[in-house]
């Protein structure tokens, strides 16, 4: 796993947003190495790029995921559309003259 995608996983862990003094320490604990300041910016600005994370507010900095990205569909969505999807297809049964399958 890339470091990166460590990042990424401990901002997802703390909610989708996390301070930039709380991210480095976290971050060095899952490799298990000491990351610089410099090297965790880098890191930072590789996701940023990506587009997976965004510059948060802060007084010390911070990152955090794109509304957009929080609110891509899950599995709970998932349901609620295929909820949905059966009411519908239910009502274009109960007109007549109109043919549904699933």
């Amino acid at each position: 796993m890339k470091a990166r995608e460590h990042l990424l996983d401990c901002v997802k862990s703390e909610g989708g947003r996390l301070g930039d003094s709380k991210a480095l320490e976290m971050l060095s604990a899952r490799l298990e190495q000491p990351i610089s300041k410099g090297e965790y910016e880098e890191i930072k600005e590789q996701l940023i790029s990506l587009g997976l994370v965004e510059k948060g507010r802060g007084k010390g900095g911070s990152i955090q995921i794109p509304k957009q990205i929080q609110n891509a569909p899950g599995q709970a969505d998932e349901r609620n559309q295929a909820k949905v999807m059966k009411q519908l297809l239910l009502s274009i049964r109960r007109t007549p003259g109109a043919l549904a399958k699933m």
